[in-house]
C-alpha cells in the first residue's frame, strides 16, 4: 500500500508513473490517498494525476454497500462522522475509487483522514473526526492487505 497526503497541488514525472502503475496494475497493489484538511488545490492535483496514470479509468464514487465500509474487511462504516468544516454529517463515507481487477487499486477521500488520525482539529479542517478516520483507515490498511 502507498499512501499521499497533502494540501498543495503537485505531480509525478513519467517514470514515477510508470512504477506506479506496475504496482496497482499487474501488482495488486493499493493507493490511498486523502486531500489534508479537504485542500481543493491537492484535490484537482490528485484528480489529474489519477486521470495521467489510469486515463482509461476515472474516479467512481465507493458504494455504501462495498464490502470496503463493511464489517466483512474491519469496521462497520455506516455511521461515521465528518467534521464540523465538513458539514458535520454523519453516513457513510465519501470515498472514491479505481477498481482493477475487481479490486479497488486506487481509494481517495477529499475529505481529509490523515491530519485526524494524528488528533489535528483545525476549525476549518473539512474532514472526518478522529475515531471516524481511524476506522476509515483500519478498512483501508486491511484491505490492502486481502487477497
Amino acid at each position: 500500500m502507498i499512501y499521499i497526503h497533502g494540501r498543495a497541488a503537485w505531480a509525478f514525472g513519467k517514470d514515477d508513473l510508470d512504477a506506479l502503475r506496475q504496482h496497482l496494475e499487474p501488482g495488486g497493489g493499493t493507493l490511498f490517498a486523502d486531500a489534508a484538511c479537504g485542500s481543493a488545490a491537492f484535490d484537482a492535483s490528485f484528480r489529474r494525476f489519477v486521470a495521467q496514470l489510469l486515463p482509461n479509468n476515472p474516479l467512481v464514487p465507493i458504494p455504501p454497500n462495498d464490502e470496503l465500509l463493511t464489517k466483512k474487511v474491519g469496521f462497520d462504516l455506516a455511521n461515521v462522522q465528518l467534521t464540523n468544516a465538513a458539514g458535520g454529517g454523519r453516513g457513510h463515507p465519501l470515498l472514491e475509487g479505481v477498481k482493477i481487477n475487481d479490486h479497488w487499486a486506487i481509494i481517495y477521500s477529499k475529505y481529509d483522514i490523515g491530519c485526524a488520525l494524528e488528533h489535528h482539529t483545525g476549525i476549518e479542517c473539512k474532514g472526518y473526526t478522529y475515531e471516524s478516520a481511524l476506522k476509515i483507515a483500519g478498512n483501508i490498511v486491511i484491505y490492502s492487505t486481502l487477497p
